[in-house]
């Protein structure tokens, strides 16, 4: 089995996932530091109440969707209107328009506006201009380049820079090939609005940090080379924001392998995303974001409930025969299918937040380790804290 400690990194951008009240799917995101913020909105839920007063501010936004396999994304801006509204008041505008040529294709909206009210018309022209030449034509769903005002762009640095790390933070690529993409860390807060797994019922919470994309890479490259074929089947055992399984799909999609065998990128995509990659996300909100990052495929992730007590073992069921259930069974059944796995890959959280154990949390990194081993994998990449490996204390596991 291929592992890898944890590591502190240096220089790292903190970026937190706040979700947005009684919204599934939507979230807030702030960096302590930056005057900017920035916020994720399904498309489905745009027509639902927003109590957020930031969203009656000056805004640019973005929409997110795909065509085929291409990211696509429009950029606009919403200026305070007379009755207090702003940005909502103009996306349910494209929202329930019919004639807008690109009205089938979006899904998702990214709002991103100043922390304190302070973005002015200039700022919002300035920043809509750039954002326009930002995007690549092949992926612009804009029509006529919008006008700058003659802004000194000089100005405008810091704000483009931030906007771009939020987009990249929540899970879409159209901005992400800059260095400090190998630098962002989020971390989702777990509050009353997130739906965690067996946490659920209140009594336990998981934080979740996103993987550097520099980890992933390196743990992806820890696999030996026969396992990108199309039949290698992978599973993320602890999707926080897809970062494993979004890899693991560009590896795939440009394998030369596959691309004989699939020429039709659609068609080697669809295979990929609907037969070789499967994650069971944390939260809620990690399912959303995971989605995200495959495109908008969500028919292989799962947030299971009680996941946590089951990998250990706890309230699996019987089978038909009284004999107990086995994770094997539980993947099964979540699935829909005879689940073969061929590698598991991912982060586990090292511990969920209570009053007992270490630091005030109890370990639960263990448990998904094992879960190797309990579907049988013929590989695995896991990042664990080093005492795991040294067999430090009574968490470590002796069978290396």
């Amino acid at each position: 089995m291929a592992r890898a400690k944890k590591t502190n990194t240096q220089d790292t951008i903190n970026i937190k996932s706040v979700p947005v009240q009684a919204h599934i799917g939507a979230s807030k995101y702030v960096n302590d530091d930056w005057g900017t913020i920035a916020f994720i909105i399904p498309r489905n839920q745009l027509q639902l109440k927003f109590a957020d007063k930031e969203l009656r501010y000056n805004c640019i936004y973005f929409l997110f969707g795909f065509d085929g396999t291409t990211e696509k994304v429009y950029v606009g801006q919403a200026k305070k209107r007379n009755n207090g509204e702003s940005v909502l008041a103009r996306l349910r505008e494209h929202d329930t328009s019919t004639t807008e040529r690109y009205c089938d294709i979006w899904e998702w909206v990214v709002v991103c506006t100043g922390k304190e009210d302070t973005w002015s018309l200039d700022d919002l022209n300035a920043l809509e201009h750039a954002f326009y030449n930002e995007i690549p034509i092949e992926q612009n769903l804009n029509g006529n380049n919008p006008n700058s005002g003659g802004a000194n762009y000089d100005t405008y640095t810091d704000k483009i820079k931030q906007i771009k790390n939020y987009i990249t933070s929540i899970g879409f690529n159209i901005f992400a090939d800059t260095e400090d993409t190998e630098k962002i860390q989020v971390t989702s807060e777990v509050n009353e609005n997130t739906i965690v797994e067996d946490l659920q019922n209140g009594l336990a919470r998981i934080p979740e940090i996103v993987t550097p994309h520099k980890v992933v890479k390196a743990m992806c490259d820890m696999l030996p080379p026969e396992v990108w074929n199309d039949q290698t089947v992978f599973l993320d055992p602890a999707c926080k924001g897809g970062e494993y399984l979004r890899e693991i799909y560009d590896r795939l999609m440009d394998s030369e392998l596959l691309q004989a065998k699939y020429p039709d990128e659609f068609e080697r995509s669809n295979h990929i995303l609907g037969k070789q990659l499967y994650g069971i996300a944390l939260s809620q909100v990690s399912l959303e974001r995971t989605t995200k990052k495959l495109r908008g495929y969500d028919h292989n992730l799962r947030v299971i409930p009680n996941y946590i007590s089951k990998l250990k073992g706890i309230g699996l069921g019987s089978r038909p025969d009284g004999t107990s259930k086995t994770m094997q069974d539980i993947l099964n059944e979540e699935f829909n299918r005879d689940m073969k796995i061929d590698v598991v890959i991912g982060n586990p959280p090292y511990q969920r937040n209570s009053t007992r154990g270490t630091q005030g949390g109890v370990s639960i990194y263990s448990e998904f380790m094992q879960i190797s081993e309990k579907v049988r994998c013929k590989y695995s990449s896991m990042i664990v804290p080093s005492r795991w490996l040294c067999n430090a204390g009574s968490r470590g596991i002796d069978d290396e």
